[in-house]
C-alpha cells in the first residue's frame, strides 16, 4: 500500500509546477479555521475540510510558527464565498490552473495517514469524490476513482478499528452497498475486488491499469483459506495469478511471484494425504489449477520465476501422491 501510494503521489507531483507567487490553495488538514484576522485569537468565520479550494486575496506580511510550521497567514475566498484569514501551513499552495495535480497529490498524501479520526476519513472521501469530477482526461479519471475506493476503504478500516466493523448504519456505506461485502472472519466491511478489476479492465495495457489490476489483487477476498491447500490456491489464481496474466512483465512482477512463493512454501506438506478417501475426486481439479499457475508465472518476466517454478513442482509432486 505504502509503495503504491508513493508511486501515485511521484505521478500527480510530476505535474505540479512551484510557482513564486501562488494564487490559489488547498485546506490540507480537517476542520481548519479561517479567521476574521490572521491570528490565533480572532473571530473563527468559518471551519474548512481537507480539500477546499480558496483564491489568494491578501498574503500577510511576518511568518509565524504553528503546528510545528513556519508560514505566512493569507487572507481567501473559498469555493463557498467565506472570505477570512488561514494559516498557510495548513495548507498546499498552487495556481488556478494546477488545481486537479495540487488536489491529487494532497490526496494520495492523506489516503496514507491510517490511525486518525473517522471525521478526516470522512472529509477525505468527499474530497476524493469531487476529484473525479475535477478530472478531465482518462488516466487523470482513474487515477481519481482509485483514490475514491481507497478513500471508502479507509473508513471502513477506520471503523473497524474503532470496533464498528460490522455496523453498517454509517451514511457512507448505506450509500455505496453496490461497492461492499461484510466479510465474517474479519469483521469488517471490504470493498468488493470486483470493483477494482473492472476498474482496471477499462485501461488494458496502461500503465494506470497496472497499478489498479495490482490494487485488485491486493483486496481482501471473502472466506478464509484456514491454511486449505485447495483454497489457498484458488485464492492466488484470483489475485496475484490474474494480475500477472494482464501485465506479465509490468511494475508489480516481483511483488506478485514472491507473494505467490511464498504462500505456496508449506503447501507441500499440507498435501500429504490430503487427497485420500473422498477428497480423492478434488485431485485432478488441483492439478489443473496448479498447471494453469504455472503456465501464467512461466510466461513472466520476474527473477523470482525458477524459484516459484520449483516450489510448484514440488506442489504438483506432493499432490500427485
Amino acid at each position: 500500500m505504502k509503495k503504491l501510494l508513493f508511486l501515485l503521489v511521484l505521478f500527480f507531483c510530476a505535474t505540479v509546477g512551484f510557482a513564486d507567487e501562488p494564487t490559489h490553495l488547498l485546506v490540507s488538514g480537517a476542520n481548519v479555521r479561517i479567521r476574521s484576522e490572521g491570528n490565533t485569537g480572532a473571530k473563527v468565520v468559518a471551519t474548512l475540510p481537507i480539500g477546499t479550494w480558496a483564491e489568494i486575496l491578501e498574503v500577510g506580511t511576518q511568518k509565524q510558527s504553528l503546528v510545528g510550521k513556519d508560514d505566512f497567514w493569507y487572507k481567501i475566498r473559498d469555493e463557498n464565498s467565506n472570505e477570512g484569514w488561514i494559516f498557510g501551513g495548513l495548507t498546499e499552495k498552487c495556481l488556478a490552473e494546477q488545481r486537479f495535480s495540487a488536489a491529487a497529490s494532497l490526496a494520495m498524501s492523506r489516503l496514507g495517514q491510517f490511525g486518525r479520526p473517522i471525521e478526516e476519513a470522512e472529509q477525505l472521501y468527499n474530497f476524493c469524490q469531487k476529484l473525479c469530477k475535477l478530472a478531465a482526461n482518462p488516466d487523470d479519471q482513474a487515477y481519481s476513482k482509485l483514490a475514491e475506493l481507497q478513500s471508502l476503504q479507509l473508513i471502513l478500516n477506520t471503523l473497524s478499528a474503532m470496533g464498528k466493523g460490522s455496523d453498517d448504519s454509517h451514511p457512507v456505506l448505506k450509500s455505496r452497498k453496490d461497492l461492499i461485502y461484510y466479510h465474517e472472519c474479519a469483521g469488517q466491511y471490504f470493498i468488493s475486488p470486483k470493483i477494482f478489476w473492472d476498474l482496471a479492465k477499462l485501461y488494458p495495457g496502461s500503465e494506470v491499469g497496472d497499478l489498479i489490476s495490482w490494487e485488485a489483487a491486493k483486496q481482501q477476498l471473502p472466506g478464509e483459506t484456514e491454511g486449505d491447500p485447495t483454497a489457498l490456491l484458488t485464492v492466488l489464481s484470483l489475485s496475484e495469478a490474474e494480475y500477472l496474466k494482464g501485465y506479465p512483465s509490468g511494475r508489480f512482477v516481483e511483488n506478485a511471484v514472491e507473494t505467490i512463493r511464498v504462500s505456496m512454501e508449506s503447501m507441500p506438506n499440507s498435501l500429504i494425504n490430503y487427497f485420500e478417501g473422498e477428497a480423492e475426486s478434488g485431485r485432478q481439479p488441483f492439478l489443473e489449477q496448479l498447471g494453469e499457475l504455472e503456465a501464467i508465472i512461466k510466461s513472466c518476466n520476474s527473477n523470482n520465476r525458477l524459484k516459484t517454478l520449483d516450489l510448484i513442482e514440488q506442489v504438483k509432486k506432493a499432490a500427485a501422491n
